[in-house]
């Protein structure tokens, strides 16, 4: 019992700007838990409040943000059905007042710019790409809101200050341990997609008919292809998780298998085929990490056994629930004419691009599910770059992917690489479809390539190229001087 009230108290410590309790996988678990009874009980827009208090809390107690990594990823999934009243809004500006306020307490309390250090190359990449975001279509004078863009404008450049706040401010004094929050940060928001799933399928008493028919699977804040997105994240983490060398740690496997089935059940035929190529590329790379090889394959065979079993058992209803799917086969769905469009686009203004704002709420026959207030989405993330950016965004998000892979290639962290597999994950799926320029996921991806550059074994290896033109040029003229 002592022990008990010893570690219950310990999680309650406050040392040099930290409160154990935030820092440890039971506040994620909390978070989390939090996350779906909100959502269960449709009270989202409360939810995002509470959730904007919590986010206000940890940055005005906390000199390392780390725990933050949680709201940040679970905050949109707190967002059911549930229609906008009058009071909504108030309370979401509410919620935004509560994080600019504290986010501005937090830098000046903790001087989190102070000893910032070299400029790393990812961060000087984010802000092209922040530039580039903000001035796309500045040519165009047509089918242009000036609101829209100017939040779009808005948005580029917040994603620049967070990928230079967040460098300084999450993870610098432990990476390893801001490495730990995002992965099983991952995990637990893709839990809480899957119970979000398995609870709309319940409520409509029909699952079989809510499968079959895909977009019953909505959960308010996502649709089943986002959904599917969420959930196929934990596949390479879990796959990472069962090669290390623990007693049961081959039945992580598991849990990437349940993860694949989640998938599969949302019917998204480009998650479906990105998860299983990246789980099959996360197998083979992890597989040499593995120390007890026999549980380890055993449990693999076990996997696939189970799923030929399943496919013999289950043959006629799976047909029968997706006949369309099977039947679409790799017809585009649309996706063919809105390339064609963005590329003409492109065409059209080929330096600075439409902009996201561009034709908002744009849509075709086929891709119907554009909101009002959504960007024109062409679903892949390279005809988007090119339509909405032009050039200058093209050289822009190079740099990007550039830097950010680097990062990844170069760890030789074995969580580093995991959570490299997550981004590509993420960024071939979105070669077929709209995720990575959605607000959230960009900043994601930030989040995600940030932490795993402060668990880098040298940071130094990251540093802008600036500086070694610098260097180029005092080398150059030091040379001058010696020969004058």
């Amino acid at each position: 019992m002592d022990k008990i009230k010893g570690k219950v108290k310990a999680l309650f410590e406050y040392k040099n700007g930290e409160l154990a309790l935030l820092y440890n996988p039971i506040f994620i678990i909390l978070i989390a838990i939090f996350v779906y009874l909100i959502w269960f009980f449709d009270a989202g827009v409360w939810g995002i409040l509470s959730l904007g208090v919590v986010a206000g809390v940890v940055l005005v107690i906390s000199k390392d943000v780390t725990p933050i990594i949680p709201v940040l990823f679970m905050i949109t999934q707190v967002i059911s059905e549930a229609k906008e009243t009058f009071v909504s809004y108030p309370i979401y500006v509410t919620a935004g007042a509560i994080v600019i306020v504290t986010l501005i307490f937090n830098i000046f309390r903790y001087k989190q710019f102070a000893s910032y250090g070299k400029v790393k190359g990812f961060c000087i990449a984010c802000a092209f790409c922040g530039i580039a975001i903000a001035f796309g279509g500045i040519t165009v004078t047509d089918e242009r809101l000036p609101l829209a863009s100017a939040v779009v404008a808005l948005i580029g450049l917040f994603s620049v200050f967070m990928v230079f706040y967040l460098t300084s401010a999450m993870g610098k004094d432990n990476g390893k341990r801001c490495a730990k929050t995002v992965m099983y940060t991952v995990l637990l928001s893709s839990a809480v997609a899957l119970l979000q799933m398995i609870t709309i399928l319940l409520r409509t008493g029909d699952v079989l008919g809510a499968i079959a028919s895909k977009y019953q699977i909505s959960t308010g804040y996502a649709h089943p292809n986002y959904l599917a997105n969420i959930i196929s994240r934990s596949i390479p983490i879990a796959i990472y998780l069962s090669s290390r060398n623990k007693k049961f740690s081959c039945l992580y496997l598991v849990v990437a298998f349940i993860c694949m089935v989640g998938v599969i059940v949302t019917s998204s035929r480009g998650s479906m085929l990105m998860s299983v190529i990246v789980g099959v590329m996360s197998l083979i790379y992890f597989y040499r990490k593995v120390e007890r090889k026999t549980p380890w394959v055993c449990t693999v065979v076990a996997l696939l056994g189970v799923t030929l079993m399943g496919i013999a058992v289950l043959g006629d209803k799976i047909e029968d629930v997706f006949s369309k799917l099977f039947y679409l086969g790799i017809d585009s769905n649309g996706r063919f004419d809105l390339w064609r469009i963005g590329m003409q686009r492109f065409a059209d203004h080929p330096i600075f691009g439409v902009g996201l704002d561009y034709d908002i709420g744009g849509r075709i026959d086929k891709n119907p599910t554009n909101q009002s207030y959504t960007p024109y989405w062409y679903h892949n993330t390279v005809v988007q770059i090119f339509c909405c950016f032009g050039i200058v965004g093209v050289l822009a998000f190079g740099l990007y992917f550039y830097h950010q892979y680097k990062i990844v290639i170069k760890s030789k962290i074995s969580i580093a690489k995991a959570m490299g597999f997550v981004l590509i994950l993420m960024q071939i799926t979105s070669l077929v479809d709209v995720f990575f320029f959605t607000p959230q996921e960009y900043l994601q991806m930030i989040v995600i390539t940030v932490a795993i550059l402060q668990c880098a074994e040298n940071k130094n290896h990251y540093q802008s190229h600036i500086y070694d033109v610098i260097d180029l040029i005092e080398k150059k003229k030091k040379g001058e001087k010696q020969c004058q």
